[in-house]
């Protein structure tokens, strides 16, 4: 469906105004609430098929699958990847603009997916996906497991679930490959009471672990088993 400017508008229900331009981008991210197609109309000129880096706030982001994408021609958008073309033309592929209380982002891509398939993730996605969980979670975290994060009453609780390392086979018992234990670092940043953490308690091995107290909050590593779960309180002052 193509989008005129003015039927964009009319959906938005009011003009929006020109952004600041000193507004930085982890603000967009720590108000996003929601994705809509009105942010920046679309040209008629039809699809471009694109093999190429997409730049992310300076940063190359290397696609080595083709993608189709529509052309965007943002009026009030902010651009946050532009496509590096050799020859020195840009196109904007994701925007973001502010929106009553929120930010709406746009992506030109169709589907953020590679052309042709209906499971491959283009690389701008996930990079994309990884900054807004850089900036709206409590938690950093590095190693090869799922992670879950909630908050308690006395501070937050995340689990760690390890997925790897489990070998099952008919009529036999599930065995574990002792190999793929993995070694998680994790931090609770300061903004998310960091500073303050008294001690942080494994629940399922009854453990109270060692922290390290840093200017970027607490941080601990604890290794997960092959198959199993590790649940991390970190109590606060």
């Amino acid at each position: 469906m193509e989008l005129s400017e003015n039927s964009a508008r009319r959906r938005a229900c009011r003009p929006l105004p020109p952004l600041v331009p000193s507004i930085s981008l982890p603000s967009y991210f720590l108000t996003l609430t929601a994705i809509f197609s009105f942010l920046a109309f679309r040209h008629t000129t039809g699809l471009l098929t694109r093999k190429l880096p997409a730049s992310f706030d300076g940063t190359l982001i290397p696609e080595d699958k083709p993608f189709s994408c529509q052309r965007l021609g943002p009026k009030f958008a902010i651009p946050l990847i532009l496509s590096a073309d050799a020859g020195g033309e840009a196109d904007a592929l994701v925007t973001a603009n502010q929106y009553r209380q929120g930010v709406v982002v746009l992506m030109a891509p169709d589907y953020m997916m590679a052309s042709g398939s209906q499971t491959s993730m283009l690389n701008m996605f996930t990079h994309l996906m990884e900054k807004l969980r850089d900036e709206l979670l409590p938690i950093k975290w590095r190693g090869e497991v799922e992670v879950l994060v909630n908050r308690n009453r006395g501070g937050w609780v995340v689990t760690l679930i390890n997925n790897e390392g489990v070998i099952k086979k008919d009529a036999q018992e599930e065995a574990f490959d002792d190999t793929k234990q993995a070694e998680v670092w994790l931090r609770l940043e300061k903004q998310a009471g960091g500073l303050k953490v008294k001690k942080v308690a494994e629940w399922v091995i009854d453990e109270k672990l060692e922290m390290t107290r840093t200017a970027e909050g607490t941080e601990v590593v604890i290794m997960v088993p092959p198959g199993d779960v590790r649940i991390l309180e970190f109590s606060i002052d």
